[in-house]
C-alpha cells in the first residue's frame, strides 16, 4: 500500500472566497485527499482492520458496539486519514487552530440492508449533545459515491435555520427527519465523488441520501470535529475520551487521549 504523504499540497489552504462560500452555504468541496489508487490500498486495510475486527474499547452504548464507530481511538489507519493535512488545514481555516476529533464512522451503505435505505433530510446537530453547538464534519469517499448508490445531497444555505423534527417514513433508515414545511429541495447539491475525495459541512446543513440501488456497498469515512471550547455531553466520549486533531487544548472540558500508534 502506498503511504499517504504527510506533506500538505501547496493548494491545501482555503482561499477567502472558499471560506465565504462555506459560511454562506454550510458546505464546501469536493476536495482531494488522495488518488483512487491510494484509497484502494486504504480501503483494503479498513476492511481488514476496522470492519473485520472488533473495537478495543469497552463502552457499550448507542452505536458504540458497532465495529465501525470511534475507530480513530484504536485504529491508526482511521486516525491517519482524519489527521491528514488536506482535511485538518481546511477545518482549521474555518473553525480555528485548536480542534478535537470526537467521533468517526465508517458508514456502509449496502444495497438491500437497513443502512442502504433512504436517509431522510436531517440536520446532524439535532442528534449531538454539544455545548455550545459547534461542529464541523468531513465525508471522505472510500468507494465511488454515485447517484445510483445513494450519494449524499445537501441543501446549501439551510444551516442558517434550525428545523424541528418529525417522524420519518417506516422505509427510511432514521426514525426521525427534519420538518421542511414545503421547503424546495430540488436544487440540492449532489456530492458525486471519486475514492479519496471529501467534502466539509456544518452540523446544521440539511442533507439526505437516496437508497443504494446499485449492486455494491458504498463505504465512506465521516469525522466529527469541534473546537476545544466545546463540551461534549455524550457518555462515550466522556468515558473513553477524544483526540487532539491540531493545536492545543487550553480549556480542558473533555478527556483528551493519545491517538493510536
Amino acid at each position: 500500500m502506498k503511504a499517504i504523504s504527510n506533506q500538505a499540497p501547496q493548494s491545501v489552504a482555503l482561499s477567502d472566497e472558499e471560506i465565504a462560500d462555506y459560511h454562506r452555504d454550510g458546505v464546501i468541496g469536493p476536495f482531494t485527499l488522495c488518488s483512487p489508487d491510494e484509497m484502494e490500498g486504504y480501503r483494503e486495510k479498513i476492511e481488514r482492520e476496522v470492519i473485520g475486527q472488533p473495537p478495543q474499547w469497552k463502552y457499550q452504548g448507542a452505536n458504540a458496539d458497532s465495529p465501525c464507530h470511534y475507530r480513530h481511538l484504536d485504529c491508526p489507519v482511521i486516525h491517519e486519514l482524519c489527521s491528514h493535512p488536506a482535511i485538518v488545514e481546511r477545518l482549521a481555516a474555518l473553525y480555528g487552530p485548536d480542534l478535537l476529533l470526537w467521533r468517526t464512522s465508517v458508514l456502509l451503505k449496502a444495497p438491500g440492508s437497513a443502512e442502504g435505505k433512504r436517509f431522510p433530510w436531517h440536520q446532524d446537530g439535532t442528534y449531538f449533545k454539544l455545548v455550545p453547538e459547534a461542529n464541523i464534519s468531513f465525508w471522505l469517499a472510500i468507494d465511488p459515491a454515485t447517484e445510483e448508490n445513494g450519494c449524499v445531497q445537501l441543501l446549501a444555505g439551510s444551516h442558517t435555520t434550525l428545523f424541528p423534527t418529525t417522524d420519518s417514513d417506516s422505509d427510511d433508515f432514521l426514525g426521525s427527519m427534519s420538518k421542511l414545511d414545503g421547503l424546495d429541495t430540488s436544487g440540492a447539491v449532489k456530492m458525486i465523488l471519486r475514492p479519496g475525495q471529501f467534502f466539509i459541512f456544518s452540523e446544521r446543513t440539511l442533507h439526505s441520501s437516496e437508497p443504494n440501488r446499485s449492486n455494491s456497498t458504498r463505504k465512506c469515512l465521516v469525522g466529527r470535529v469541534v473546537p476545544t471550547f466545546v463540551k461534549i455531553d455524550r457518555p462515550f466520549e466522556r468515558a473513553e475520551g477524544v483526540t487532539l486533531l491540531c493545536g492545543e487544548d487550553r480549556m480542558g472540558f473533555n478527556q483528551v487521549v493519545n491517538p493510536p500508534g
